[in-house]
Order: C-alpha cells, then sequence, then structure tokens
C-alpha cells in the first residue's frame, strides 16, 4: 500500500508518507551484483586443474657422493652443497641469466635430483663433476645414471599414450614440417602465448622449443612418480612466491 499514515506530510518529516511504515519502499533492499573478476589470476579454490603437454618429460639423475676415504656421504645438507658446487662448476660458462634459469630447473631430493628437462653437460653418464678440489675438502661427486619420464600413461591423450613404447628418433635430417613443437623453452623456464613468440625466443637465444624429437629412451611414469615430481616443483615454485608460516604457505 501507500502507507498507513495516508499521503500528508504532517508530524515528523516525511512520516506518514511514501515509504512510510509499510508503504513504498518498505519491503527488502535490492542487494548489490557481485563484482565483476579483475583478471584470470584469481580464484576461490586451491584445487587448480591442470594436463600434462603431449611431449612432457622429466629427468631423475642418481648421484653418488664420497668423502675423502672413499665412504659414501649420508648427510643430506652436504651432499646439497656438493651440488651446488658441481652445478657452480658445470654452469661456470653460463651468464648469470641462464645460470639462474637453469638451476630453477634443478630439484635436490638427497640421492638423487630431478630436472626438468636433459641438462647440457650431462648427456654422457657416470661423470664425476667433483673430484675433491675446489673447495670440496676432498670429497667427490658424480652422476651415475639418469632416467628419463612422461606423466602416468592414464594422463596423456589416447593417441600418445599408444606411442609410449621406448624409442630413440635420429636428431638430425629431420623434415622441420613433420616436427610438432610447444610454446615453452627447452633450454629455459619461460612459455609462450603462441609459437611465433616461442619461435623468436629460441632464435634471439639459441635456445630451442619442447618437440616431439625423442632424443633419449624414456617410460611412463607411475602417479606416485609423478606426485613426487610435481609436489616437488610445487613446493620450489610456492616458497619462491609466498612467505611460510610453519609447514604452510600464506
Amino acid at each position: 500500500g501507500r502507507g498507513g499514515g495516508g499521503r500528508g506530510y504532517g508530524g515528523s518529516s516525511y512520516g506518514g508518507g511514501y515509504g512510510g511504515g509499510g508503504g513504498r519502499g518498505g519491503g527488502p533492499r535490492r542487494q548489490p551484483s557481485a563484482p565483476p573478476v579483475t583478471g584470470p589470476c584469481t580464484t576461490l579454490t586451491n584445487v587448480l586443474l591442470a594436463d600434462p603437454t603431449p611431449n612432457f618429460k622429466y629427468h631423475i639423475y642418481t648421484v653418488e657422493c664420497k668423502d675423502r676415504n672413499s665412504r659414501n656421504i649420508e648427510s643430506v645438507g652436504r651432499r646439497r652443497h656438493l651440488l651446488s658446487l658441481s652445478c657452480d662448476k658445470l654452469f661456470q660458462e653460463k651468464s648469470d641469466k641462464d645460470k639462474a634459469s637453469l638451476l630453477r630447473q634443478i630439484f635436490f631430493c638427497g640421492t638423487f635430483f630431478f630436472a626438468s628437462n636433459q641438462i647440457q653437460g650431462l648427456e654422457h653418464l657416470p661423470c664425476m663433476l667433483l673430484d675433491g678440489t675446489n673447495n670440496a675438502e676432498g670429497e667427490t661427486l658424480s652422476v651415475i645414471r639418469c632416467e628419463c619420464l612422461t606423466a602416468p600413461t592414464e594422463l596423456l591423450p589416447k593417441t600418445e599414450a599408444e606411442l609410449q613404447e621406448p624409442k630413440v628418433e635420429p636428431d638430425i635430417n629431420i623434415n622441420p614440417d613433420t616436427v610438432r613443437i610447444e610454446n615453452r623453452c627447452a633450454d629455459c623456464t619461460t612459455t609462450f602465448k603462441d609459437t611465433n613468440s616461442t619461435l623468436m625466443h629460441c632464435q634471439a637465444t639459441g635456445h630451442r622449443p619442447v618437440d616431439d624429437i625423442t632424443r633419449m629412451k624414456s617410460s611412463a611414469a607411475t602417479f606416485v612418480e609423478f606426485a613426487h615430481f610435481c609436489n616437488t616443483a610445487l613446493q620450489r615454485a610456492m616458497a619462491e612466491r609466498m612467505a611460510r608460516w610453519g609447514r604452510h604457505y600464506i
């Protein structure tokens, strides 16, 4: 109704008129609409779906550390220090930017380390990176072997899963029209939105894009192996971006 007190403006200011008790506007107020999403980097959940790319691969390098008496070094901290010295030696001719990018691809795990790409200089194994000199205090580090793994077969597209038999294809005299590439660099941690940007980056830096050429034998990882690599890489990424409080990131 128009209000129980009639249309007059008597009494208190505007009392009994429009919008008076039970009059117009006496019902619930209209709720404001939700603000628009400001960008694709915001989310209301910590569960984010992601699919591995068809050419996704990662590597596991097994290392052996010995002290001056040729006994295995059990200390995780010492092994980590020796790996750091080894990387400094292995990447000593790289620029600071390239070295930082390469180090971001290596994830130390004690007796081995993950690498998101095959590391240049470690194609022929076993290889001794530290011979006891150069601040190593008589201790040595050797890379014994490397294993290349893909995503679990169940997570790959069906056409790719059928091609998981280990095989080695020649790396020369390949028709470029038959090579499929992805919009990410195989030598650094850079990704791109389109093929043109990928090729321009590779031309300027001398890097190469991720492609479907098989340069070493690979096998499909189990879900446990795949989850171990993903969780290790995500822990590093979260530590770079977020502050840590105990076992949780803020």
